[in-house]
């Protein structure tokens, strides 16, 4: 008896960590965002990411930043270069975020720039 209540502890154990664990990833790229865009390309092209925030206040910073080229140079969709810790969270199932590759979530920016560097050009 008391091995197989250790048994079933285990193998709980083992899977409530295995279901919950996600890993953040540095990631550096290009994103933009406007009406019902949110696009991130990392440096080396590949997916196209919706990128996505669970607590709004991370990307603050890097929204008034986008919003100010928008209002200084007239850009409906201005570039940036970004850096951030985030979440590969899979394809989205609806929403604008459907028309992408996968959805990112953001974590914590690291750091962004208007200039984006010419190793990182598309």
């Amino acid at each position: 008896m008391r091995t197989l209540f250790l048994s079933i502890f285990v193998a709980s154990l083992a899977i409530g960590c295995s279901s919950s664990v996600t890993e953040q990833k540095l990631w550096r790229g290009v994103y933009s965002e406007g009406f019902e865009v949110s696009y991130f390309t990392p440096c080396g092209g590949g997916k196209d990411f919706w990128l996505d925030a669970k607590h709004l206040q991370v990307m603050d910073d890097v929204d008034k930043e986008i919003n100010k080229i928008r209002s200084e140079r007239g850009y409906m969709y201005p570039k940036i270069y970004i850096e951030f810790y985030g979440v590969d969270e899979g394809k989205a199932n609806d929403g604008f975020a459907e028309d992408y590759d996968a959805v990112v979530s953001v974590e914590k920016v690291i750091g962004f720039k208007k200039e984006i560097p010419y190793t990182c050009q598309h």
